[in-house]
This record gives structure tokens, sequence and C-alpha cells, in this order.
């Protein structure tokens, strides 16, 4: 009898246990509604001469990652624009509520145009931009770009592609607002780019200007400028949101 009500005593307690938990256990957490946005400022400050496909199952191969071009007037290396670029417009992003990625925040890095998307990819992110400067051998040559994938791009899903070319549209358009931005060159389509074709998220690289153009490399200089043409971007962003 004695060992009956013990083996009652010990089922109740045990109820007790099971009961308590599951009144005092914590609600998950919820996911956080804010949308996120991996910037990748361009290049690094050594180059990676080691190959890797364009793209899934690609044949055709490139650099891992290059350092870029520079300004034959200051020096100034692509790289370190890139990355004060990406900071400025990160920076407002954050501010108008999104969460913000960086693929690299220094220059000392080794980190490939494939790991950069990849870096889109694991973050789930809504939109990926990779902030970059043109260079010629024509010094005359100038203007704000942007490069996206086309419809024929083998690499990529065709609702990334179609949201690609929405979010080009979306920037060029607030770009064009913008009067200190005097050269538009508009959208341009590449399908060998790496950094695109690995992305499995929305994505556009923007070309700011020509650093081998004094004109341009001057007002790229100049930080008033660049908060200036990274706050149109970030209005473009914020447009192209709206619409999702």
């Amino acid at each position: 009898m004695k060992k009956i009500i013990l083996m009652l005593f010990s089922f109740i307690a045990l109820i007790t246990i099971f009961s308590t938990a599951s009144v005092t256990a914590k609600p998950p957490l919820k996911k956080s509604s804010k949308k996120i946005i991996v910037i990748d400022p361009g290049h690094q400050q050594y180059a990676n001469t080691d190959i890797e496909p364009i793209g899934p199952g690609a044949i055709k191969t490139k650099y891992k990652v290059t350092d870029g071009t520079h300004s034959p007037y200051t020096n100034k290396k692509e790289s370190i624009l890139t990355l004060e670029a990406s900071k400025m417009l990160g920076n407002t992003l954050k501010k108008r509520g999104y969460k913000v990625i960086y693929t690299r925040t220094k220059q000392n890095v080794n980190i490939s145009n494939r790991e950069r998307a990849n870096i889109a990819n694991k973050s789930n992110a809504d939109l990926f931009l990779r902030i970059h400067a043109d260079g010629s051998i024509n010094k005359k040559e100038k203007g704000f770009s942007i490069l996206t994938t086309s419809s024929k791009n083998p690499y990529i899903s065709k609702s990334v592609n179609k949201a690609s070319l929405v979010i080009s549209n979306e920037i060029i358009q607030k770009i064009e607002k913008n009067k200190k931005v005097k050269d538009i060159k508009g959208i341009i389509y590449r399908d060998d780019l790496s950094g695109a074709n690995w992305s499995k998220v929305p994505g556009v690289l923007l070309e700011l200007g020509y650093m081998t153009n004094k004109e341009e490399d001057k007002k790229l200089a100049d930080p008033l400028y660049l908060k200036s043409l990274t706050k149109s971007i970030a209005d473009g962003v914020d447009q192209y949101m709206k619409k999702k």
C-alpha cells in the first residue's frame, strides 16, 4: 500500500513540474520585421588572383577579387572610396529603419566575389548593393551607372533578375532628380559579374562615377557630394521597398 501511495505522489509531482514548465516557458522570439540590406564595398586592399567560376556550373572563371581602379590625381584607391561610400549609405539606411550588413568594414580582407554574394544569401537579404567606381584609359569618360543582369542570364532565377531590374530603375530615377549628378550613363546589362551570378537575392552593382575623370574624381572625393549621391541611392531603395 505504501508503495502505491509513493508512486501516486511521484506521479502528481511530475504533473506539477510539467504544468509549471508549460506556464513559465518563454514564447519564441519573433523574427525581426526590419528589411535586410547587404552592402558590399567593392574590391579590397590587395587582389586575390586565384580564380573562381563566374556562376553556378560555369566553365568561365575570373579572379576571385581585384584591388580595383584608382585616381591618377590623388592616387586614392577605389577600395577606399567604396568603403567610405558604403558606410555613408549604410548609416542613412539604418536611420530609415533597415538592418544593414556589410561584407567588409576594413581594407585588409580577403573575400572573393562569390563569398560576398554568399553573405547576402546566408543573411536572407532583401537587397544586395555592390558599391564600385569606374576607371578608363579615356580620361574624358564619366558618368554614374548601374550594372544589372539581363533576362538571358543563365545563373540566376527569373524572379531575382526581374527584381534587380526594378531596383535599378528606382535608383536611376532618383539619381536623375539629383541636380548635383551631371552625368548618368543609366542601366548597363552584364552577365559576367560573379557577385551577381552567385547571388540568390535581388541586387545591383552601382558605379558611382569615374575616378579617372578629373572632374568626377574631384566630386567623389567631396564628402558632401558623396552624401548627396548615397542619399539618392537610399531614396531609390525606399521606393523599391514600398513596391515589395
